[in-house]
């Protein structure tokens, strides 16, 4: 839940989002029970929301629990370098064209096209 992440985290997490010329404008959308970022970035890249999760392994019932604000094309971020998860949630992460990442997978996936990451 997005209420236990550590301060640095956030702050690591937006100064990516700031150092980024791509992104225009980010805010969070939802903060109760996840955190969740709406990303909105210049033509022609595509605006997407960020779900940071703090499950150290994210599990398939974790996927299936995910914020409703997520849809296609959109991204769970894995912001410890210690988490992971299985293989199962990439398999269908990749069915609903969710994308899942660490924070090298962010800053391109901030400064690329939906074709270019694809």
């Amino acid at each position: 839940m997005g209420s236990y992440f550590h301060y640095t985290i956030i702050n690591f997490f937006e100064k990516i989002l700031t150092n980024c010329d791509k992104v225009t404008n980010y805010n969070v959308i939802e903060k109760n029970d996840f955190l969740v970022y709406s990303i909105e970035r210049n033509h022609p890249y595509h605006s997407f929301n960020v779900y940071l999760t703090d499950s150290y392994l994210f599990t398939l019932s974790d996927y299936y629990n995910k914020p409703k604000h997520l849809k296609a094309n959109d991204f769970i971020y894995l912001p410890a370098p210690q988490q992971n998860c299985s293989n199962e949630v990439y398999e269908q992460a990749n069915f609903d064209s969710i994308y899942i990442g660490k924070a090298n997978f962010l800053v391109k996936f901030l400064n690329s096209t939906l074709d270019e990451i694809n």
